[in-house]
């Protein structure tokens, strides 16, 4: 998903999905993967210089102050 193209092909990738009738069926899912290893991961666990963990904007001052709280800062 990485690549210059990366969103116009998960959107096929869905697209084909939705014509082939294979949206809600077992075993049917669509799971276009990141360029990089753990990408997804990394991101989960707050490792963004904006976010923290579960995406949660460090902007936010009621994220950040839960955060402090937690963290004793």
């Amino acid at each position: 998903t990485q690549h210059t193209t990366g969103t116009a092909g998960v959107m096929c990738t869905a697209n084909l999905a939705l014509l082939c009738g294979k949206v809600g069926k077992y075993a049917c899912g669509v799971n276009p993967l990141r360029g990089q290893n753990n990408v997804q991961g990394a991101c989960d666990m707050g490792c963004l210089p904006g976010d923290y963990t579960g995406y949660q904007k460090v902007a936010n001052p009621d994220a950040r102050a839960k955060f402090e709280a937690f963290w004793g800062v």
